[in-house]
């Protein structure tokens, strides 16, 4: 609700500014995360129990990196979409709409995911035509 809207009830006067911190916030906990699974995968653990192919690494980090760009977008989208929609502050939500809005994000994100790294793992780990002999 706008502060034009709100003349009847003022306390409830939201500015909408469009969720630049919470979006930042969110930006840089799924950098961490793509930093941490770069830094699990890139790094060799010892005594072969993490003997993956090079191609193979590259397509779990691109894959990693689908599901953090997802989750932060549809977050902002689904979040944004519902206290737009209901026109209540993330603050008076009820716990069902919490537990609704998690799952939303949470299908989306794996559903979108999934059709994403088709392509990654074409590109990555997909057939290889050897190179011609000479």
């Amino acid at each position: 609700m706008t502060c034009e809207r709100a003349r009847m009830d003022p306390a409830r006067c939201v500015i909408p500014t469009g969720g630049l911190p919470a979006v930042g916030l969110l930006w840089q906990r799924a950098f961490l995360m793509l930093a941490v699974a770069m830094a699990f995968f890139s790094s060799g653990v010892s005594n072969g129990v993490l003997s993956m192919r090079t191609e193979t690494k590259k397509f779990i980090a691109a894959v990693v990196c689908v599901a953090c760009c997802a989750s932060v977008i549809l977050t902002k989208a689904l979040v944004g979409g519902a206290i737009d929609e209901y026109n209540m502050p993330f603050s008076t939500w009820p716990v069902e709409l919490y537990i609704s809005e998690f799952f939303m994000v949470l299908l989306y994100t794996f559903i979108f995911t999934l059709l994403f790294s088709i392509p990654l793992w074409y590109f990555f780990i997909g057939e290889k035509t050897p190179p011609e002999q000479q």
